[in-house]
């Protein structure tokens, strides 16, 4: 296939139902998200004087960033951002609105705290390009809802699929790869593990903490399973057959996770097993079977019989 082609192939249409159904997962998961940063404010402690660039937030005065109102502001625009868009009113603005504020949200966080979590970047990210897909498609998704045919338009272009797949796959590939830059195959030696287990654990006495302090083995393995999870995911995005293998891989990375030192991935869960599982290719095909004529729904079950 030529250059242009797979450029022609990412303008490609299907039915929204896919696009629809990732984006109130996002809503849904985001919800949540932008709660623990808003109760989780660490602006009261005391701030010294900033160097270099922390978030896109950076260039703004310390006046704002260290003020709490200001994350407040982004969370109450989040929240009315986030029902309208849902609702499909004030579209796209409605979109950016919620996006952006949910970037705001976890930005001024950054800003704030002593060190980083990145429960969110994920879902931050795909928010954002949803608000894209929702602005580029602003005037056929009006008219679509206008003349109450959206659900039976082809309104998901390709490129935004392709470019969550890109988005998931890059998050996890660059956090596998800095892993191997930092600390070689040495990163998975089991000790570490057993460590972070004793200082961070979610439970010690659960089984799972026990096993892997009690047996080094347990905690390599993990460990390597995670690394190799990780780095895995820039063969994701090029990979189709294997893309749903990785995914599954990384989602039982995140349940260890949880299991183990209770981070809050779940969210990043759900991306995983929307984009990386064939939930692109299943949708449409659940979606074409549902709607399908008597004739042709009774068609395809003697099919499925004579076989």
């Amino acid at each position: 296939m030529s250059w242009s082609e797979r450029i022609d192939r990412l303008t490609e249409r299907t039915l929204p139902h896919y696009g629809v159904l990732v984006l109130s997962c996002l809503l849904f998961c985001s919800v949540p998200l932008a709660g623990y940063f808003l109760l989780k404010w660490p602006g009261d402690l005391p701030h010294g004087p900033r160097s270099g660039t922390a978030t896109i937030l950076s260039f703004l005065p310390d006046q704002v960033l260290h003020d709490r109102r200001t994350q407040i502001a982004c969370g109450v625009l989040f929240f009315a951002g986030a029902l309208a868009w849902a609702a499909h009113r004030l579209l796209p603005w409605s979109a950016w609105l919620a996006s952006l504020s949910f970037t705001g949200i976890i930005a001024l966080y950054a800003e704030n705290a002593t060190q980083l979590t990145h429960v969110a970047h994920l879902t931050d990210m795909l928010l954002l390009l949803y608000a894209l897909w929702y602005h580029t498609c602003r005037l056929d998704i009006a008219a679509a809802l206008r003349e109450r045919r959206f659900w039976s338009t082809p309104l998901y272009p390709r490129w935004v699929y392709s470019c969550s797949v890109f988005a998931v796959g890059y998050f996890y590939g660059v956090s596998g790869l800095m892993k191997w830059l930092t600390s070689g195959p040495g990163w998975a030696n089991g000790v570490s593990m057993q460590i972070w287990v004793q200082v961070f654990p979610r439970d010690p006495d659960s089984f799972w903490a026990r096993l892997v302090v009690s047996d080094r083995r347990v905690a390599t393995v993990l460990q390597w399973a995670a690394l190799i999870g990780e780095t895995s995911g820039f063969v994701a995005i090029v990979s189709r057959g294997l893309r749903p293998w990785i995914g599954l891989l990384l989602i039982g990375f995140h349940i260890g996770q949880i299991e183990l030192f209770g981070w809050g991935f779940h969210a990043n869960m759900v991306i995983l097993t929307l984009v990386f599982l064939p939930f692109y290719e299943w949708i449409p095909r659940w979606v074409a079977r549902y709607k399908a004529p008597p004739i042709q729904k009774e068609a395809a079950a003697t099919a499925v019989t004579a076989r």
